[in-house]
């Protein structure tokens, strides 16, 4: 008898709060909240809108997370409880079914993102209302993994833990320099260089979507982020309500146009039900996710500063002083 089945009870136990379907309803749309979309919009919301350097600690953090998630499920494939249980059952879609390909249970990366996303604002945050949704949403979207049969006690566990430390890592990292632009333009070739091994040697144990996605989307952030503070110079912080509206609207809508419109225009390879991703589709999302993560960079920002004169210095009108001017008497004969 291994840990495993001590943990499948626990699955069961809360399971046993399944009782009507509104209630698994909830659980499946608080588990949406842990998926990427969250992410981007606090994550762009900050960045185009509060602080730059904010928001590119909060996405370091949230993409090394990601990446260092995607390797571990690939490393461990432990399967979720649904899989490994006749009495579990998966509420709302699979996550194997939801991906298509091969999707693993452990660490969770729904946990993972709750943790990295409320750590990253508390830890910045003073309003009292948003600490407190943070608050609830890092425990109640690892619940509602339990809940839905996709993931075990130790997966959220672990997910929450490493949202944690990275935060807490890359926060620290960026306190010590005004430099931060430099951190991610120097990881670029290292990026780079390890989903070209993952590709060409065909090291099939590391293929995940999710981690050639955060991968991509790191890359173009790291020196989108740098050529904006050194070129573009965008101030975020803008008095007019309506601009601030219309820029995170405008930026998201693109965004979404962006994520879904070029899913259709790369030409993805298709995969049956259970198989493995093939490689194709990691270097398109890879490539997906760098244009999306470009675009919020360096598209956005010029285009917000081209339209609403955003950052740019008007100099101050200095009022001129009239003398009179008092003539010496020599000069009055």
């Amino acid at each position: 008898m291994n840990f495993t089945w001590y943990e499948l009870r626990i699955v069961e136990f809360v399971q046993k709060l399944s009782v009507n379907p509104i209630i698994d309803k909830a659980f499946i749309y608080i588990s949406y909240l842990g998926e990427a979309y969250l992410f981007i919009a606090v994550a762009l919301l900050i960045f185009w809108l509060i602080d730059k350097k904010w928001a590119y600690q909060f996405v370091t953090a949230f993409l090394g997370s990601t990446i260092i998630v995607g390797g571990l499920k690939v490393a461990f494939k432990r399967l979720r409880p649904y899989q490994d249980s006749n009495i579990v059952r998966s509420i709302g879609t699979p996550a194997t079914e939801s991906y298509g390909e091969l999707s693993y249970s452990m660490p969770s990366g729904h946990s993972s993102t709750a943790s990295s996303i409320s750590i990253g604002v508390l830890k910045k945050s003073k309003n009292k209302f948003v600490n407190f949704l943070m608050i609830l949403n890092i425990i109640l979207i690892p619940f509602s993994r339990i809940y839905l049969g996709q993931h075990y006690l130790t997966d959220v566990l672990a997910g929450i833990a490493l949202g944690f430390l990275a935060v807490t890592l890359v926060y620290w990292l960026f306190s010590k320099t005004e430099k931060e632009e430099w951190i991610g333009f120097a990881l670029v070739p290292l990026f780079v260089a390890g989903m070209a091994v993952i590709l060409f040697l065909k090291i099939e144990k590391l293929y995940n979507k999710q981690l050639f996605q955060a991968a991509g989307a790191f890359i173009a952030f790291a020196l989108g982020y740098w050529f904006e503070k050194k070129v573009i110079k965008f101030e975020p912080k803008d008095k007019r309500v309506g601009v601030q509206i219309f820029k995170f609207i405008f930026g998201i809508a693109v965004v979404v146009a962006l994520q879904q419109g070029l899913k259709y225009l790369l030409p993805y390879a298709k995969v049956s039900q259970g198989e493995s991703i093939p490689r194709r589709n990691l270097g398109f999302d890879a490539i997906r996710y760098f244009i999306i993560a470009g675009w919020a960079t360096v598209g956005a920002p010029l285009f917000f500063k081209i339209l609403f004169r955003s950052g740019v210095q008007r100099e101050p009108k200095v009022k001129k002083v009239y003398r009179e001017r008092i003539k010496l008497p020599y000069q009055r004969a």
